[in-house]
């Protein structure tokens, strides 16, 4: 049973997870959209959504913390002005099939318009 496990560790250490996804958060600001597997791809929406409801609740403290690149950063800003008015869902998850070489399932994760 999965009672109270918390989250996915994605067969990784605690380090390397929150690199992936910090690379994975500046990636999505940068281009849009982003091409990853299932699992990642439902754990970034998670982060992507909580880093802009810190910037719509002007948290910019602890908005640098998470966001240190600051290109991502003026870009963050951008999105919470673009969803100011939205109360959440800030980002889809659209199944695209099995990657080719070991059949684990692809999405793409982007933002809504």
């Amino acid at each position: 049973m999965r009672h109270r496990a918390g989250y996915r560790k994605l067969g990784r250490t605690s380090s390397h997870r929150k690199a992936m996804f910090r690379n994975l958060v500046i990636s999505l600001f940068s281009k849009g959209k982003v091409t990853t597997t299932l699992p990642i791809a439902k754990d970034g929406r998670k982060v992507v959504d909580r880093i802009i409801t810190l910037g719509k609740h002007k948290n910019y403290a602890r908005l640098s913390q998470v966001v240190r690149d600051r290109v991502t950063f003026i870009k963050v800003q951008q999105y919470v002005e673009r969803y100011a008015g939205r109360a959440g869902g800030y980002t889809r998850i659209i199944k695209i099939g099995n990657r080719k070489g070991d059949g684990a399932v692809q999405a793409i994760l982007e933002f809504v318009e």
